[in-house]
């Protein structure tokens, strides 16, 4: 590592892993329970979505127990004090007849593992997690000229292959047909761990740009751009780095240099400096805005994916974003209550321009200037 980069301890988190961030008190420790007889650990229920999919089960502890990601399986406790067994689920994959799945480690009521995980601090320092944006892979292209190469890697497995202390492992724990197994990486559904892999690939992207060229991470995924007489070199520079830190890559979904490329689900081509959304997506997203239409109740669930959707439409329509910008104090206002709340009449008339500017927008911005 670099010996002026800040981060002076991600070194010894990864060789040793990353503590989940789970506070230990009275009311944690509570969730504790022994599983000394099996009979308990039968009796341990996952979710539908696990229970009526045991094939894609089946594959994933096999992947998994090959991969070194859980150990197990244990017929009961093997720990001399209590564990957490969380149920576990799966959701299907996009563009996928597989399914991935989850340990849900925040369960009904507010009584899992992730309700002490604090989101805003990690061991005693303030987490201030911030995600680049399309425009600054934009502010890149731009940089390097029209014309100029853009590439991409990314982690292979996600946050799986990012080790945990070992010390918390009893936390992460789950059943299956009677057996127990654990993670020994981090979960998928555990609260800390897209701050902890952004933590990871933040550093990853120091020591590439330390070489010289420019890089942008999000969570598991790299993108760079650089001049079309560099592009190749930086883009094996990018897959050096990766390999020197212990980072194993997911080869297949590399995208070596070109004018053209997506990028958290944007196409950006910098020869015509266009940034395009597929007809496709708009679709879809045309569809969900026809069941807010008349909408007079919506969950905050709901909200947030309402958000979720017209943002990424933001990144390539920029006029747009005022128009969410009122979705988002709405969503703001009524983030703590857990019934469903009345949308606003101002909400109501953001939610019908967009209706009436999808149909006539088809899907190719330009490059606006910062």
């Amino acid at each position: 590592m670099p010996s002026d980069y800040s981060d002076r301890e991600i070194c010894k988190l990864l060789e040793f892993g990353f503590p989940i961030g789970f506070h230990r008190n009275k009311e944690s420790m509570s969730l504790l329970q022994d599983f000394k007889v099996q009979k308990e650990v039968l009796q341990v229920k996952n979710h539908r979505g696990a229970v009526e999919f045991p094939n894609d089960m089946e594959k994933y502890l096999v992947k998994e127990l090959t991969k070194g990601a859980i150990i197990g399986p244990f017929h009961v406790n093997p720990f001399d004090h209590g564990i957490i067994l969380s149920p576990l689920n799966t959701v299907p994959k996009k563009d996928s007849t597989e399914r991935r799945i989850i340990l849900d480690l925040s369960s009904a009521g507010g009584t899992g593992v992730n309700e002490f995980i604090d989101k805003d601090n990690y061991l005693g320092e303030p987490v201030s997690l911030t995600y680049p944006r399309v425009d600054d892979l934009v502010s890149l292209i731009k940089k390097k000229g029209s014309g100029s190469h853009l590439f991409k890697r990314d982690l292979a497995r996600a946050y799986r292959q990012i080790p945990i202390d070992i010390g918390d492992t009893f936390l992460v724990g789950f059943a299956w047909n009677g057996h127990i197994f654990f993670d020994i990486v981090l979960s998928m559904g555990l609260r800390s761990a897209a701050q902890i892999c952004q933590r990871l690939t933040n550093a990853i992207a120091y020591i590439y740009r330390s070489l010289g060229f420019d890089i942008i991470n999000y969570l598991d995924d790299f993108a760079g751009v650089e001049i079309p007489e560099l592009s190749e070199k930086a883009f094996l520079e990018l897959q050096n780095v990766l390999a020197s830190c212990g980072i194993e890559e997911s080869e297949h979904k590399a995208v070596g240099p070109s004018t053209r490329m997506e990028f958290l689900g944007i196409i950006c081509d910098s020869v015509k400096m266009t940034l395009e959304i597929s007809i496709e997506r708009l679709t879809d997203i045309d569809l969900i805005l026809l069941e807010w239409v008349g909408k007079e109740f919506a969950s905050k669930r709901e909200i947030q994916s309402l958000v979720g959707k017209l943002n990424f439409v933001g990144c390539c329509v920029r006029p747009g974003r005022v128009f969410i910008s009122r979705i988002l104090n709405w969503l703001r206002y009524i983030y703590q209550d857990v019934k469903k709340s009345e949308v606003p009449e101002l909400v109501k008339k953001d939610i019908k321009w967009w209706k009436k500017f999808l149909p006539l927008y088809n899907g190719v911005s330009m490059m606006f200037n910062s």
